[in-house]
């Protein structure tokens, strides 16, 4: 037998734990939404460029939702565009905690890696954003680089010529497999390449100055003049003393 107070007091309870409910998912649902709003924000100010407005409304997204992953990858984005590299370096390693599935996110933090010089911290995400997808090809370029500042030449030559093959960022994935080919004396090969990023870009005068070194190396001392005073009618410090000393 169930006494009629009994049956008010439980009918009392239950509304006050529905209540509850409601109140507990309404707010769940708003602190979503306000996160949603300042992150949305966020990227809009980082497509502007603005990044210290950015910054702000990333803050806010994460102050709303710890958790959310994509404010603390863009709010990384953010500080290095502010050359906060240690800041940036701690938000994508809390991207990275919250999700270690995004090709991107390790080349990002490979790349605060490079600009800090943890070369081998670096490699290894440049690694781990390859395993992810093997076809995200700005990290072989970028890992090209690492390698050569590892000593790993061949390595290099291999991964810049990956990017090269796929066709990315073309001035610098020749430019630093020259780098490569002139460190295993393929200095032949290095004056290929330079001359592909010429081809590129006529006027990039260090291009002109590095060609004539290496010409320079192979006793080419015709076409390393002609490059020297190539870089010099475009103003390139350094070059007047090779022309002083070469070009007579």
């Amino acid at each position: 037998m169930i006494y009629p107070g009994f049956r008010r007091l439980f009918s009392i309870v239950l509304k006050i734990f529905v209540i509850l409910v409601f109140i507990l998912i309404s707010n769940k649902y708003v602190y979503s939404q306000d996160a949603e709003y300042y992150f949305n924000k966020g990227v809009e100010r980082l497509e502007d460029e603005d990044y210290t407005q950015a910054l702000f409304y990333f803050n806010l997204a994460i102050e709303k939702d710890p958790k959310l992953f994509e404010a603390y990858h863009n709010r990384g984005i953010v500080k290095d565009k502010l050359d906060d590299w240690e800041g940036a370096l701690k938000d994508f390693d809390k991207a990275i905690e919250l999700d270690n599935t995004r090709a991107e996110t390790f080349f990002n933090r490979g790349y605060i890696k490079e600009k800090l010089n943890d070369f081998q911290g670096a490699l290894s995400d440049y690694n781990n954003a390859i395993r992810l997808d093997k076809f995200h090809v700005k990290s072989y370029m970028n890992r090209g680089g690492v390698k050569i500042e590892l000593g790993d030449y061949a390595g290099a030559i291999e991964d810049l010529t990956f990017s090269i093959t796929h066709r990315y960022d073309l001035t610098q994935s020749y430019w630093n497999r020259a780098i490569a080919k002139e460190k295993i004396n393929d200095v032949n090969g290095a004056i290929e390449d330079v001359s592909k990023v010429i081809a590129i870009n006529p006027d990039y005068a260090e291009a002109y100055f590095y060609r004539g070194k290496l010409e320079l190396s192979v006793g080419d001392k015709v076409n390393a003049c002609k490059d020297f005073n190539k870089a010099s009618e475009m103003d390139y410090p350094d070059v007047s003393d090779y022309i002083k000393e070469n070009c007579k």
